[in-house]
Parts: C-alpha cells; sequence; structure tokens
C-alpha cells in the first residue's frame, strides 16, 4: 500500500508490505508452515511442541490446521503459554484449539514455559518448534522479503532502493536480509529504545547484547524479544544491512496514529516501530543520497493483533443504512416511526400524499445509504417533495417512473422532544450513558441545513430516572439482544436518537461511536478517578455491566461548535488563520477538530490554529541566558505558560500580561535526575522542552524526554559529542574536509610539551590550548610565550585545573582574523542561523585577563558581509549538518559555532550543541514578535523546519548585552550580595543570571548576575541603552566591561 501522506512525510516512495492483512495477520505464519513442511510424516504424527505469548501459537496452529487438512490426520500440539500474556492472545489461542491440542498455563514466566517444552519434548519424544533461532523458521520468513518483490515487479514498481524490518529476535529480518544479498537494496533493521541494547548497539559491541527482564516498557512488546544466535549469525555478516534505526515510543505511537487515519485500520505497535523507522532512514537517505520521490522505501508491517473496539461491517449497516436500521427496528420490537422503502417515483409521491392526507403537516425524506443525521429532509407540502426529489434524490420526471438510480426511505415527521441515549457494551450486556440533548441545525431555533453536530447538552433534564430506565430495556437491550441474534459480535458504542411524542418514546435512527460533539461534554463528567481504559477493556472481556461507567452527579456540560462560514454546504480551500486566547472561566475547554499547528504540515489542512495557546514549555537551566529564552518564548503565540527549571529570580514567577504567557519555576520535581524531570514534565502536559547548560545536552539529557514522548529541544548525546569533546571535533572536521586550525591532540603531558616546543618557536607561531572536555567555556588559553604555554599545559593536564575535563587537550595553531559567533537552528536536513555575534571573552577591557563563559555580546556584527555568510553555509554549515547525518546521528537542535573569519576564509574555532551565553540574550531582541519561536523548535524536533523556516523574522536593527559580574570573577567571588534594580529605559532587558529571592531581597548567588541587553535601529543606539540599562543594576563589588562592541563601532 501507498500513502501520499507517508510520501509528502517522507520526501521519498514509502510501500508498505501489510503482513497484517494476510489471512493469517502475521508474518509468522511462514515460518512455522515452512517448518512443518521440513518435518518427516512420523515426526508429525508423534506432535509437535513450542512455547509462546501469542503469535508464535496462533501462527503454528493455523498452518497445522492446513498440514492436517493435506494429511487428512490431525498433528498433535502442546503449547506452553505464560498465564502473564494478554487475555486476547491466550482466548485467540484457545479458540483455535481442538483436539488434540492442549494448552498449558503456566504462572513462573517465558523462560519456565521454554523449559517445560523441552522437557515434554524429551519424555514424550514429540518435535520442538521454536519461535526463533531455527534456520527453517528464518527462510520461511524470508518469504515475505520474496513475496514483496514479486508484488512489485507485477505492479512495474522496479526495485526497493532500502527495505525497513522490525527486529525483535531478528528472524524476519536475517531472512529479509539473506534474500536481498546481492541486490543494491539497502536493509535496515528497526526496533523501539532498549537502554543501549539491542540490535543498534549489539552491532557497534560485535556481540549479541541482551535485553535485559528490568528495562523500562515499550508498547511494543513483541519487540523485547533477544536476538537468537542463528539470526545474530546472518545479519553480523551481512554487508547490505546498514543498521538498526532506533525509535521512540512517541515516534511508535504517532505511526499508529498515522496509519490508523491514513488506512483505516490498526497496525500493532512492532509494525509502527518499523513504519515509524522508515521516516528516520527517509531522512538519511534524502541528506546523505539526494533522494527524491523517485526513491522508493518499503517496509513490512509484521502483524496485527490489536483488539479493536468498533461495529464489524455487517453491524455498522445500522448506522450507514437507513433501511436496513428500520428494518432491525421492526424485526426486534424497537418502536420507530412508519416508514415506507420505494425506488418508484410515483409509488413514494403517493405515500407521500396519503402520510399528508392524514392530517401530518409534515413527512420526511432520507436517503437510505447515508449516514446518520445526513440527507435528511422535512417537507410540508407535495410540490415541495417533488422539488426536493428533483433536486436532492436525482429523480428525473421523464421517462420509466421506476428509476434504477432512485432510491428514498420516507417517514412520518414525529413532533416531540428529541434526546440521544448511549451506551458501551460487549456484545452482551451494556452500561448507559446519561441521555443528552444535539442540536443538529447549523442556525438557531432548528432552522438551516442539518450538520454533524453543532453543539449539546449533557444530560438532558427531559428524560427521568423512570423514563432513563425504560429506554435502557425497551430500546438499548432489544438492539443489543438483535445484534447478538444476527450474529454479530458488536463490541463498542451504540447510540439511539429518540423523539418523546405524547404516546411514549420512539427510535429515529442509530449512530455507532462515540459522537462529535457529544463526546467533548460526556468526558467532563466521567468520575476523575475512573480508569476509562480498563472500562474499555472490559468490552474484550465480556464484564461489561450496568455500573462500569461512573458519572459525576448534580453536573451539567455543554458544547459549542464553531464552524467555518460557508459549513455544511462548502469546505474552505485554503487554510484560515485563528486567534485564541487562554479562556478565563474555570472548567473551560477548547477542543480542536480540524486544525493544525505550523510546525506540523497536515495532509489536507481545513484551519490553521495560528496563536493558540495551547503549549506548556520547559526551559532547563539558571542563567540569563535560561531567561532570555522564557522572555522569548513567552511571547509566541502558541504559548500557554513557561516553566524554568531551577532557574533564578528573574524566571521565579512572572504573571501574563500584554498577550505574554506567563513564566514560573518548574515544582514538583522528586530531584534534578533526567528521568525524575521527564517523567514530571511528561505528568503536567509540558509540550516542549528547551535545554540550556552544555553539560545537560553532552550528557543526553534528550533521551529521557524522547523516551516518556516529549519534544526536547536538544541535539541527541550522539551528536553533542561535538562539544563534548574537542578531539573528536577535531577529528570529525578533518575526516569530513570542514576548515579548521592545523593541530594536534595529546593525552599524555611529556608528548605535549615536546609538540609545544616543536611549533611554538617564536611570538608569530603562537598556539592556542583547550581542554577536550567542558569546562563552562573557560577551558581555552591563549598563551604569550612557550615559557607560559608549558605551565599552562602542565596546570591543566597534571594540577586538574579543570578537572577530568583537561585529561586530554588540544593545541592548535594560533589563526589570525576576526572571531564570530554563529547561533543555528536545524532539523537535521535543514538549518537556518540567527545574525552572527561578536562575544568579548576577557575580563578587562582591552581583550585583558582571564576567560570567562563571556561578558557581553552585540549581533549583528557589521563587518560580517552576505558573502562571507553565504560561504560559512556553504564550506562549515551545511557540510557539518550533512556529515553528521551520514554518521547516523543528525543534529536537531541548536548549534553554536565559533568561526574565526581569516584572510584564506572562514574557519571553525569549536562547536558547541546548544544555545551560546551571552550570545543568546541579544539574539533574542533580535527575534521578531511575529516569530513563533516555540513552533521553530517543535519543527526542529519533528523534523519540519523546512515548513516554518520561512516564517522566521529578524529584525533589521542591533542588539547589544553587557554582563554584570560579582567583583572576583571569574577567580573567587562572595555572593549573597543585596542586588537593587530600577526600572530600565524602553527596548532595554536585565537578564537575571546568578541571582535569588530571599527575604523579599534580591541578592547575588554567581559570578556573572545579570545581562543587560538592549536593541536599537543602530549599533550606536543599541550601545547607548545596554549601558543605560547598566546604570538601573547596583550591589556591593559589582564589575563590567566599557568597552562592549566599542570594536564594532570602529569598523
Amino acid at each position: 500500500m501507498v500513502s501520499r501522506t507517508c510520501n509528502h512525510l517522507a520526501g521519498v516512495t514509502i510501500i508498505l508490505k501489510c503482513e497484517n492483512l494476510q489471512l493469517s495477520g502475521s508474518f509468522k505464519y511462514r515460518g512455522a508452515l515452512n517448518k512443518l513442511l521440513r518435518l518427516s510424516p512420523e515426526q508429525l504424527d508423534r506432535g509437535l511442541v513450542t512455547y509462546s505469548t501469542g503469535n508464535h501459537a496462533l501462527a503454528l496452529l493455523m498452518a497445522t490446521e492446513q498440514m492436517s487438512k493435506v494429511r487428512g490426520q490431525t498433528i498433535p500440539i502442546q503449547i506452553y503459554v505464560p498465564s502473564s500474556a494478554s487475555n486476547d492472545k491466550i482466548s485467540a489461542i484457545k479458540s483455535y484449539c481442538t483436539s488434540p491440542t492442549t494448552v498449558v498455563l503456566q504462572e513462573n514466566g517465558l523462560d519456565w514455559c521454554a523449559k517445560e517444552a523441552m522437557e515434554t519434548c524429551k519424555s514424550m519424544r514429540m518435535t520442538f518448534v521454536p519461535p526463533a533461532n531455527d534456520s527453517d523458521i528464518i527462510l520461511g520468513q524470508a518469504t515475505a522479503a520474496a513475496e514483496f518483490q514479486d508484488q512489485l515487479a507485477a505492479d512495474h514498481l522496479g526495485e526497493l532502493d532500502a527495505i525497513v524490518v522490525p527486529c525483535g529476535g531478528g528472524s524476519l529480518l536475517s531472512g529479509c536480509a539473506s534474500w536481498f544479498r546481492g541486490v543494491p537494496t539497502q536493509v535496515w533493521g528497526a526496533e523501539p529504545q532498549f537502554d543501549g541494547l539491542g540490535l543498534h548497539a549489539s552491532l557497534k559491541a560485535g556481540i549479541i547484547l541482551p535485553k535485559q527482564k528490568s528495562m523500562g516498557m515499550t508498547i511494543a512488546d513483541g519487540q523485547r524479544t533477544t536476538l537468537s544466535p542463528k539470526s545474530w549469525a546472518i545479519l553480523r555478516d551481512q554487508t547490505n544491512l546498514q543498521d538498526s534505526v532506533v525509535v521512540t515510543e512517541a515516534q511508535i505511537r504517532k505511526s499508529m496514529s498515522l496509519y490508523h487515519g491514513e488506512f483505516g485500520g490498526i497496525i500493532e505497535p512492532s509494525s509502527a516501530v518499523a513504519m515509524a523507522a522508515c521516516f528516520e532512514v527517509a531522512q538519511r537517505q534524502v541528506a546523505i543520497h539526494n533522494a527524491t520521490t523517485a526513491t522508493k522505501i518499503g517496509v513490512i508491517l509484521s502483524g496485527e493483533g490489536i483488539p479493536c473496539i468498533g461495529p464489524p461491517k455487517k453491524a455498522s449497516l445500522l448506522e450507514t443504512s437507513k433501511v436496513f436500521a428500520k428494518r432491525f427496528m421492526s424485526k426486534n420490537n424497537v418502536p420507530t416511526a412508519t416508514y415506507g422503502h420505494f425506488s418508484c417515483y410515483e409509488e413514494s409521491l403517493l405515500f407521500i400524499e396519503d402520510q399528508l392526507a392524514q392530517g401530518r403537516r409534515k413527512v420526511v425524506l432520507k436517503h437510505p445509504g447515508i449516514g446518520a443525521r445526513q440527507g435528511v429532509f422535512v417537507i410540508k407540502t407535495l410540490e415541495e417533495a417533488k422539488q426536493t426529489l428533483v433536486a436532492e434524490f436525482g429523480v428525473q420526471t421523464c421517462g420509466s417512473s421506476r428509476q434504477p438510480d432512485f432510491d428514498i426511505l420516507i417517514e412520518e415527521f414525529l413532533e416531540g422532544r428529541e434526546f440521544t441515549i448511549m451506551a458501551l457494551t460487549d456484545g452482551r450486556n451494556f452500561t448507559m450513558f446519561p441521555p443528552y440533548l444535539d442540536f443538529k441545525t447549523c442556525k438557531e431555533n432548528n432552522q438551516g441545513p442539518m450538520t454533524g453536530g453543532m453543539g449539546c447538552v449533557y444530560p438532558t433534564l427531559k428524560c427521568t430516572e423512570s423514563m432513563f430506565q425504560a429506554l435502557a430495556q425497551g430500546f438499548m437491550a432489544r438492539t443489543i439482544a438483535g445484534l447478538g441474534k444476527e450474529g454479530l459480535d458488536f463490541r463498542g458504542f451504540v447510540a439511539i436518537d429518540v423523539i418523546l411524542p405524547h404516546d411514549g418514546p420512539i427510535a429515529i435512527e442509530y449512530d455507532l461511536g462515540l459522537g462529535d460533539p457529544e463526546t467533548q461534554a460526556l468526558m467532563p463528567l466521567i468520575q476523575p478517578d475512573l480508569d476509562l481504559a480498563k472500562v474499555l477493556a472490559q468490552c474484550h472481556s465480556d464484564q461489561i455491566s450496568l455500573s462500569s461507567l461512573l458519572f459525576q452527579k448534580d453536573r451539567f456540560a455543554a458544547v459549542v461548535v464553531a464552524v467555518t462560514k460557508k459549513y455544511p454546504l462548502e469546505s474552505e480551500t485554503q487554510p484560515l488563520h485563528v486567534n485564541l486566547t487562554t479562556p478565563t472561566q474555570k472548567d473551560t475547554i477548547i477542543y480542536h477538530s480540524h486544525t493544525f499547528h505550523p510546525s506540523v504540515q497536515p495532509s489536507q489542512p481545513v484551519v490553521q490554529a495560528r496563536g493558540g495557546r495551547v503549549l506548556s514549555v520547559l526551559v532547563i537551566g539558571k542563567g540569563a541566558r535560561e531567561h532570555a529564552l522564557a522572555w522569548q518564548l513567552s511571547r509566541a503565540r502558541s504559548v500557554k505558560h513557561v516553566f524554568v527549571f531551577p532557574g533564578n529570580a528573574g524566571t521565579h514567577e512572572v504573571a501574563a500580561s500584554n498577550g505574554t504567557a506567563g513564566i514560573s519555576a518548574f515544582e514538583g520535581a522528586s530531584s534534578s535526575e533526567y528521568h525524575d524531570l521527564a517523567k514530571r514534565a511528561k505528568d503536567i502536559g509540558i509540550g516542549l522542552v528547551v535545554v540550556g547548560p552544555d553539560d545537560d545536552v553532552v550528557n543526553g539529557i534528550e533521551e529521557s524526554f524522547r523516551k516518556v514522548g516529549v519534544s526536547c529541544f536538544a541535539p541527541s548525546r550522539e551528536a553533542a559529542e561535538l562539544e563534548g569533546s574537542k578531539v573528536f571535533a577535531k577529528e570529525f572536521m578533518n575526516k569530513f574536509g570542514i576548515p579548521t586550525a592545523h593541530h594536534g591532540s595529546f593525552d599524555n603531558l611529556e608528548a605535549a610539551s615536546a609538540y609545544v616546543r616543536h611549533v611554538f618557536t617564536d611570538k608569530d607561531h603562537r598556539i592556542v590550548i583547550k581542554a577536550d572536555g567542558l569546562a563552562a567555556g573557560k577551558g581555552v588559553v591563549l598563551p604569550e610565550t612557550p615559557e607560559e604555554a608549558l605551565e599552562d599545559l602542565r596546570s591543566i593536564m597534571s594540577d586538574g585545573k579543570f578537572s577530568t575535563a583537561g585529561s586530554s587537550v588540544v593545541i592548535e595553531e594560533y589563526m589570525d582574523g576576526y572571531e564570530i559567533s554563529i547561533l543555528t537552528f536545524s532539523d537535521g536536513k535543514t538549518f537556518f542561523s540567527l545574525p552572527p555575534g561578536q562575544d568579548h571573552k576577557r575580563i578587562l577591557e582591552g581583550n585583558k585577563g582571564p576567560n570567562t563563559g563571556g561578558m557581553g555580546v552585540y549581533s549583528p556584527v557589521p563587518m560580517v558581509t552576505p558573502d562571507v555568510l553565504q560561504k560559512i553555509d556553504e564550506v562549515i554549515l551545511k557540510p557539518t549538518f550533512d556529515a553528521l547525518a551520514k554518521e547516523g546521528r543528525p543534529f536537531c537542535g541548536l548549534l553554536f559555532t565559533g568561526v574565526m573569519v581569516t584572510k584564506s576564509g572562514p574557519k571553525v574555532i569549536e562547536y558547541n550543541v546548544r544555545f551560546g551565553d551571552p550570545e543568546t540574550q541579544s539574539s533574542m531582541l533580535l527575534v521578531h514578535e511575529d516569530t513563533d519561536l516555540a513552533s521553530v523548535m517543535l519543527s526542529c524536533t519533528n523534523g519540519t523546519l523546512a515548513q516554518v523556516k520561512n516564517s522566521i523574522r529578524i529584525k533589521s536593527g542591533f542588539a547589544c548585552n553587557v554582563v554584570i559580574a560579582s567583583g572576583g570573577y571569574p577567580g573567587d567571588y562572595k555572593t549573597g550580595k543585596v542586588a537593587t534594580l530600577s526600572s530600565p529605559p524602553e527596548g532595554v532587558v536585565i537578564f537575571h543570571a546568578g541571582t535569588r529571592k530571599e527575604d523579599r531581597l534580591l541578592k547575588t548567588t554567581g559570578g556573572r548576575v545579570f545581562s543587560v541587553t538592549a536593541y536599537g535601529d543602530t549599533l550606536e543606539e543599541a550601545r547607548r541603552k545596554a549601558y543605560m540599562g547598566v546604570d538601573c543594576v547596583s550591589f556591593e563589588d559589582m564589575v563590567y566591561r566599557k568597552d562592549i562592541a566599542l570594536g564594532g563601532l570602529a569598523k
């Protein structure tokens, strides 16, 4: 199967091989059948033994059934199943069992089942059929790839460029890899995250890394199986196996949702793993091989096995065919209106005329084959009926009176109050919802065309408790019993529209499934402690009862539906902008229907929800950089609140005002451990996490949030090695030809010292020494003499000046030129850079004194021409992102590149994999207020930056930032000084860094305390305003540089 939406999202052609649609429902049937075909008649006569949690057992039972029919003789089977397996799988296995098949449930888990199965084989001389690690099983499952290739050839689609196969125990993947050996098709595995274990990790280590029982759960439980030795032996030596793509739980769920939306079906999570991975493979194909829509990537969806709540096809006729519904009601004594079904125009007119002659003021005409509430027309006269039949039912007024395309249902019009009753059923029993009142027409007072529903009140006061019970027994019970008589195993929701004339309630029609907008009103009324998922699961365990659903008493809910102007007659062809504000009333919720966020491109947009404040953002860090990020994010149209952890006095409590979101501390996390932060963020509905500090990014904080399904704007641990190790970064640049200084890398003091003596011969051959690891931006020294360089080496490598960060060093040539900082957003494929800035690293004016984290920045840099920026894009940024993707570590986040512009062109000084401080403060003031920074960041996390890149607007002026520090910084300094602030001039923002509130006083807590940032139309104006802002800050022993941006003004 092919999906246009999948192709659009991937940028290539995605072709799905749907094993879930096979009669067997799973690829495992192939392996089981092939295994049976290899057994002798004597082995089959003695019988088979296996163990399984579900799919393998089902496959073996189906294969055995087929073999038994061919042989004319049954095959004994004994199956050991852990009692912890899902009830659905156990029920399915038992439903296939016929004599002489035995199912043994074991309390002690799958390993015990395997042991019991092997002992049974020995004692009863039966043949063991393993779930995996068997050559016949692997060969049988390889037929999925063979069949895929044959189908492509039959449809003239040619060869696949790549194929993605879920991993699990490896049988399917190793079989497919073997089939595609010797052809140019790349083979990719797919697996969930397994705490650094699984095929991806095993391929790196060169040995099988078994998946541990203690690993975190994944919804793709079928993927938890450890690689079998036989599969590993095949995969390890396959030259066409590229890697195994690791996907997150969020990606798995998203793929399941995408499949359901595109094909109307449900795939099990293990299949969704492969579907999610195919987008990662596509991304790499596009980035590395310039793949296009002509590139074809195949995906094997391995199986089904998910219980689905909803009507079977025949039962759905209750809603989709009004004629079937009416006959069903009559047959099962469900009271309904008098009706007639006609395919003859003249007969229909006679029926209408007769109804009107009996004193009825109106008659209802219905299209028989259209769903509930659609195709319904109320008419008052015979002439109006004729016009409606011509206009709406395609009647030709000349020719034969019996027209083959004419089909109509006509029923009496009933006066009375309307409402709806709904139940959740397991096919035998049911639990009732409170009755509700729906508003169906598009205009007030029941005027205008019928719609899908313009509003709802839940529950309606028009239905008493006694009437509710009568409806439950006289309508719902008869309906569900009638479905059972028809042999329909209906599990799900049934709604009956009811009218209440003077002589008793009458059923109008059926709806199957949760109604819209009824569901929106229903959800807030359910008891808060009720596990709705558990109740829904009862549909498949025959445990539904009248008390399964519990609702809050004496509470009501109302829904108002907002629609586009031409609805329901016409649909909007272009996206519309929607402005939303946060509801001020308690318990008011805005539910979205046909909307999409600018950072997510749907297949057929109807309304674009721009401006809706729906996103909660968490910023991690405590400096001025994080304050600046929170400040700008609070201005994003999509953000409803910004949390900061741990934050500072400037981010502790900022009220929402003037169209901005509020900012506050992030509380409730049990510790600063990454998994605790991620869990807390997930629990309170954080939609985006933005990480500031370098050590958090390098230590892999992004993984923790990705595991719980929260988007995190930070690169992966692998991509972050660009900053985590300067040795790695230098080797990376050399490998991919990215211009940088000549250098040497050393982990031995004597060798490093010898290198210094060799290269640093005089003042014209100066060097730069860099600690390999993270050193808070201070791990770089620029010695003036060879003697000073040797002393610096001893201090770093022997005396531990930068702790373990200095155990290795990079020594490089000193580059002449001017230094700039480039902050670049990237989703791994597309990138966008903010205007370059120039940092002032030293503590004293004239660039004297020791290095600091940064004492000030101005941006943009006047001397940087468009040609220079283009050159940086061409020789540094694009090669960097392309190379990272090629290395299997695509960069999704913010890359901060220090660049030296030399006479021979721009060269990389170093990479940082996060926002710079103080560069960020200046950059945030340059971002135009029309730019939704949160949307930009989200697009980087989901690979859609190209879709929002053109919406990023940068102001035309300049920003200048002056850092105010504690006396003694970057050496020893005192904290706890009381600071006072006065209101800064317009266009100036005082960002907090090392501050806290104590006894209502603002006190210092760090070296860098404030970052005063200003915007101006010119650099001179921005600088002047910044120093005006500095005058608004006062505390004892404060220091700052007075020459920030003077270099930019001079040049």
